[in-house]
């Protein structure tokens, strides 16, 4: 990571706010003397690095399924061996599925130790998106109508003759 940043969340003592208004000001002046070319460079750069990202995370989606599928596979001929008492069929299934079981562990564990560090887990805890980190569908607060989808204005039903204001009209006094 970063050193200063790690010396500065991990920092426990005081500091004057002189040093800390200081360190805003040499920080500001350093992104403002920054010239437009440079801004987009390190904005392309972050793009890139964030496809980069996707790609790998993708890749190890992939890898893991794929596993995921040769471990399934695996587990259903060991139960056919099992049940036809095939010892030799057993013990390949076992072998091939421990060595399946040890792709997925691998692609696995890096995230997960990852998801157990403290920082990350404050930095994803204070996200406003820690839902939708967390796996659950993003929700809209208020469920209102966005009305109609259709460029053809709803028409809605007249009320029926009977069915006016008072209820039903009166009928004409015949002669």
């Amino acid at each position: 990571g970063n050193a200063d940043y790690d010396t500065v969340f991990n920092f426990k003592g005081t500091y004057s706010a002189g040093q800390f208004d200081r360190l805003y000001i040499s920080l500001l002046t350093e992104q403002l003397s920054k010239t437009a070319q440079q801004v987009r460079l390190t904005e392309e750069a972050s793009v890139v690095k964030q496809r980069l990202n996707d790609k790998i995370m993708k890749s190890a989606i992939i890898r893991a399924k794929a596993a995921y599928k040769e471990l399934a596979n695996q587990c259903k001929l060991g139960q056919t061996a099992q049940k036809e008492r095939q010892v030799a069929a057993l013990s390949a299934a076992k072998q091939a599925g421990s060595v399946a079981l040890a792709k997925i562990n691998a692609i696995v564990d890096p995230y997960s130790k990852i998801m157990k560090d403290t920082k990350v887990l404050k930095v994803v805890n204070e996200s406003p998106d820690k839902d939708l980190i967390n796996g659950k569908p993003p929700s809209r607060p208020d469920d209102v109508d966005p009305g109609p989808t259709s460029a053809v204005p709803v028409i809605k039903k007249k009320p029926k003759a009977d069915e006016g204001f008072g209820g039903a009209e009166p009928e004409p006094q015949g002669a």
